[in-house]
């Protein structure tokens, strides 16, 4: 029989060589992993916002022509008289995605300063008044602003003549007002 050490290890001893092998292998793999530094996890919130605009488009006509007046119509009338038989309509559609009202702001122009109720003309005796509805729009302090809930695409405004100061003379009148459109 030849000594052990020159045999070699026994299937016994072969085992009981490996078992420590394998226990040395895990204690290495475990002393690497406790050797990685420890990282703490880090969070922070993030906030993301936008503002959502509202923007508003307006369509009306560029002339809005009022029926022929005859110059007997104003005969016999006090300045500021409204002639109700000779109106014309003005429409107006605005559009305002994202508002729920929205601002009209009428602004009269003209060679003449509006210092009555209704706005000056280029002519001293007549005058044209814009009515919302059954109420003249009061142009004598300036611009008149209107706030409307959006909840039409058109609204009809009438233009009515009225008597100003001054001779009448036949011919063209012309009157000019801005209209701006506006969210709320």
């Amino acid at each position: 029989m030849l000594p052990a050490a020159a045999a070699g290890p026994t299937n016994l001893e072969k085992k009981s060589m490996k078992y420590p092998a394998y226990l040395g292998t895990m204690l290495v793999v475990a002393a690497q992993l406790s050797a990685v530094p420890h990282a703490a996890a880090g969070s922070a919130a993030v906030t993301l916002y936008s503002d959502i605009t509202s923007s508003c488009t307006i369509s009306q006509p560029e002339v809005v022509t009022l029926p022929n007046i005859p110059a007997l119509a104003f005969a016999g009338k006090d300045p500021g008289s409204i002639l109700m038989d000779y109106w014309a309509e003005l429409n107006i559609t605005v559009s305002c995605p994202g508002a729920t009202r929205y601002s009209l702001t009428f602004t009269p122009g003209g060679a003449t300063p509006t210092k009555t109720q209704c706005m000056a003309t280029d002519k001293a005796f007549i005058r044209f008044c814009v009515l919302d509805f059954l109420t003249v729009l009061d142009f004598s302090k300036g611009p008149v602003v209107l706030s409307k809930p959006v909840i039409s695409t058109s609204t009809a405004y009438h233009v009515l003549p009225a008597v100003g100061t001054g001779d009448i003379t036949a011919g063209t009148v012309n009157g000019i007002m801005t209209v701006v459109v506006a969210p709320l």
